[in-house]
C-alpha cells in the first residue's frame, strides 16, 4: 500500500476519535475498535521491514520503514479489545547524529509530522527515547533543523536552497530528465534528493520549530507567490534546479500544514484529541510516560526585563522549559531543552529565539519546566 492510502487510513481512523470526542457517540468508538483497529492493528509491529509472528499473513512484512505510522498506530490499535502492543517497532529505529545533534532518524519530513498532528507528544516518550533524554517531539524538531541546515550545507548543489527555502519530503516532482516524479525524498541523509522541495514539509512542522518554519513560509509566499499559491493554498512542491512548478495541491500535504499550523496557534486539534480515554489509555498501554514536572524560581532583571527561570537539577539530567501566556496555551522554547552540568540549572527569557516576544512586553507570562527520566 502506497504512502497516500496508507496514511489516509491513519488520518480516517483518527478523524473518527475526534469526532467521537466532539459528538460523545458510544457508536463511533466501536467503528474505530472494530473497522480500523481490528483490521490495522498488527500493522504497528512491523516496523522497518521486521518479520513478526502476524494473525494475518497478508500483513505479515511492512516493505518501508514508518517512524511516523508506527508511532500513531501504537497509540490508536490498543484501543480494540483485539489489539497487542510490542516494542518490537523501536527495533528498527536508527539512533543517528547528524549536524552535531543525534534524533531518531527518518529521512522525509512527513515521519516526524503525520503523528503528531494528532496526538501531543511534548511530555510523553517511550522507553526508548526516554533512555535517550528526549521526547518524539524534540526528535522532531532536530530532524526538522537538521533537515534546514543541510539545505543551508546543499551538499548537491541545488538552485534556491537556503535558510528559507529548504523542506524535502514525500511529494511531488518534475517527473522528467533526471529528476523523478512522485517519491519519497527526504534528507539528512539525504534520500532522492533532487532539488525537490514541498511547502508541507514546513508547514508541517510549524510546532516544532515555527521561529524558522513560518519565516521560510513567508518567504516562499513573497518571492514565489505567483507559481506557488493558488486557490487551495501552497502547491504541493517545486523545483528551482529544474524551473518546475507542481500544478496540484495534494490532501495528505496539505493537510498537515492546515492542521500542525492551529496546532501551532491553539493546540485546540491536540487538547481535543488528548482528552479521549481511550487515547490516554492506549500511550500507557505501549509505554509512553507521562513527564514530571519540577519546582521553579523566577528572578527578574531590572535592567534588562528579562527574566531568569531556575529551578534544582540532576546532573546530566535533560530539561525542557515552556511558557504561557494564560496557563491553557503552552509552548515549547526553542532555547528551553537543557541538560544540567550542576545542581541548578537556569534559563533566560529575553525574547526572540527564547520566546515570541520580551516578557516586559506581555501583560503576563508563566513558566513551566519539565524533565525527562523518573523523578
Amino acid at each position: 500500500m502506497n504512502r497516500e492510502g496508507r496514511c489516509s487510513q491513519e488520518w480516517a481512523g483518527s478523524r473518527l476519535v475526534s469526532l467521537w470526542q466532539e459528538h460523545g457517540d458510544p457508536s463511533l468508538r466501536d467503528r474505530v475498535a472494530d473497522a480500523w483497529i481490528g483490521a490495522q492493528a498488527y500493522r504497528m509491529h512491523a516496523f522497518a521491514g521486521l518479520d513478526l509472528p502476524a494473525r494475518d499473513a497478508s500483513l505479515t512484512k511492512l516493505f518501508w520503514s514508518e517512524l511516523d505510522v508506527a508511532l500513531h498506530e501504537t497509540a490508536l490499535d490498543v484501543l480494540g479489545p483485539r489489539a497487542e502492543t510490542d516494542a518490537a517497532w523501536t527495533d528498527g529505529y536508527k539512533w543517528r547524529k547528524h549536524f552535531g545533534v543525534p534524533f531518531v532518524q527518518f529521512e522525509p519530513l512527513f515521519g516526524h509530522q503525520y503523528s503528531h498532528c494528532w496526538i501531543d507528544f511534548r511530555h510523553r516518550p517511550d522507553n526508548y527515547l526516554m533512555a535517550k533524554g528526549i521526547s518524539y517531539f524534540e526528535n522532531s524538531r532536530r530532524a526538522t533543523l537538521a533537515q534546514r541546515a543541510y539545505c543551508i550545507a546543499n551538499p548537491g548543489g541545488f538552485s534556491g536552497y537556503s535558510s528559507n527555502v529548504w523542506g524535502i519530503t514525500a511529494c511531488d516532482g518534475p517527473g522528467f530528465g533526471p529528476y523523478a516524479g512522485y517519491n519519497a525524498r527526504g534528507a539528512p541523509p539525504a534520500q532522492n534528493d533532487d532539488g525537490t522541495l514541498a511547502p508541507t514539509a514546513l508547514g508541517g512542522s510549524m510546532p516544532f520549530a515555527s521561529e524558522v518554519c513560518l519565516p521560510a513560509l513567508r518567504y516562499l509566499y513573497d518571492q514565489y507567490r505567483t507559481n506557488i499559491w493558488f486557490a487551495y493554498g501552497y502547491r504541493d512542491a517545486f523545483n528551482l534546479t529544474a524551473s518546475w512548478w507542481d500544478s496540484d495541491a495534494i490532501g495528505i500535504d496539505e493537510g498537515p500544514i492546515v492542521i500542525m499550523v492551529e496546532n501551532y496557534r491553539t493546540q485546540k486539534v491536540w487538547q481535543r484529541f488528548m482528552q479521549v480515554l481511550e487515547v490516554q489509555r492506549g500511550l500507557q498501554s505501549a509505554g509512553f510516560t507521562n513527564l514530571p514536572f519540577v519546582m521553579t524560581s523566577i528572578q527578574k532583571n531590572p535592567g534588562t526585563g528579562a527574566l531568569t527561570v531556575s529551578w534544582p537539577s540532576s546532573i546530566n539530567r535533560s530539561y525542557q522549559v515552556e511558557y504561557s501566556p494564560d496557563l491553557f496555551l503552552w509552548m515549547n522554547s526553542p532555547t528551553g531543552y537543557i541538560t544540567a552540568s550542576q545542581s541548578i540549572s537556569s534559563w533566560v527569557d529575553n525574547g526572540p529565539p527564547a520566546t515570541d516576544a520580551m516578557p516586559a512586553l506581555q501583560p503576563q507570562r508563566f513558566y513551566r519546566v519539565y524533565q525527562f527520566g523518573a523523578p
